[in-house]
């Protein structure tokens, strides 16, 4: 993600530099996960830093964290999650873009 930003800096697009650093800076990781949930957090954390990243009209657009992309992952580590390890960590993904879309729908709102 950091190489989109600098992506969007260097043609110019500034405010889409700066709504993918709001999206960055948001909620979900400033706190430490509890003990026994910090393996798929910090799975999830990783492969979110990896997720696409585009711009559309409404500002910055996250993809989301594929089931295939997690799976690719886990066999690049040497891991074989379980389908419950999957789900959490999908449903990490759809909780996180959640609170990303509201975040940015605030700061919208707050620009006009």
């Amino acid at each position: 993600m950091r190489q989109a930003i600098r992506s969007f800096r260097a043609n110019g697009q500034l405010e889409k530099a700066y709504e993918l650093e709001d999206y960055l800076a948001g909620p979900l990781g400033d706190e430490d996960p509890p003990e026994d949930a910090e393996f798929i957090w910090r799975a999830f954390m990783e492969l979110s830093s990896r997720r696409s990243v585009g711009a559309s009209m409404g500002g910055v657009v996250l993809s989301p964290v594929t089931h295939s992309a997690i799976l690719e992952w886990s066999r690049a580590q040497g891991l074989a999650l379980t389908p419950w390890e999957i789900s959490c960590i999908s449903r990490l993904d759809d909780l996180y873009l959640d609170t990303q879309r509201k975040h940015m729908t605030e700061r919208q709102n707050k620009k006009r």
